[in-house]
């Protein structure tokens, strides 16, 4: 993930972050990056390969879905994901490889992604620009 391509914003009880890229590509694994680093996991180990399928009706949905996905994975096999390698990410569906290791710390935990005060835009430099609310 690119430096400064998200950043964590004021919220007085959970976790949000406004993520950036180029594409939808971008704001998918950026999104999923940008969960992990804020709430201070990291992991450690072999890595770690996983192959994950989402679906959704649009791309507001698919986003949520996505990391919901990923935060359940994550809980149930203790596992911290750093990069997506996408095979495919359009408007309806996510397919690719998770690549991760075992959590050896984790600050913070999210119990998931939410719909509230969801927004996905393109800026004026036609980049993405999704902010998304994590329960904590």
């Amino acid at each position: 993930m690119k430096k400064n391509s998200f950043r964590i914003l004021r919220h007085p009880a959970d976790l949000k972050i406004k993520i950036r890229g180029k594409n939808k590509k971008e704001i998918i694994s950026g999104a999923m990056s940008a969960m992990f680093v804020s709430a201070g996991f990291s992991g450690k180990g072999k890595v770690i390969k996983r192959e994950i399928i989402v679906k959704a009706p649009d791309f507001a949905s698919l986003l949520v879905s996505f990391l919901s996905h990923v935060l359940c994975l994550s809980d149930l096999y203790k596992e911290v994901y750093s990069r997506l390698e996408p095979l495919k990410i359009d408007e309806k569906r996510v397919k690719g490889t998770l690549w991760g290791q075992k959590i050896s710390k984790q600050d913070l935990i999210i119990k998931g992604a939410t719909f509230h005060d969801l927004k996905i835009k393109e800026d004026k430099n036609k980049h993405l620009c999704a902010t998304i609310l994590f329960d904590t």
